[in-house]
């Protein structure tokens, strides 16, 4: 893996946990609700990155 897809790839996981940060919660039971394309989301980013760590050679 070169610096380049290396970077790539933090950027992909710094995108999908800047979707989890942006959520703040239900008051009184620290719920989160996150929307349907919330959650396709991030699950497209999660199987990106792990594609990605499948195909790695360092």
């Amino acid at each position: 893996m070169d610096i380049s897809s290396f970077e790539t790839l933090e950027k992909k996981i710094h995108q999908t946990l800047n979707v989890l940060k942006e959520q703040k919660g239900l008051k009184g039971n620290d719920t989160v609700v996150l929307t349907k394309s919330q959650i396709e989301r991030i699950t497209l980013k999660l199987a990106e990155i792990s594609e990605w760590i499948d195909y790695a050679e360092v």
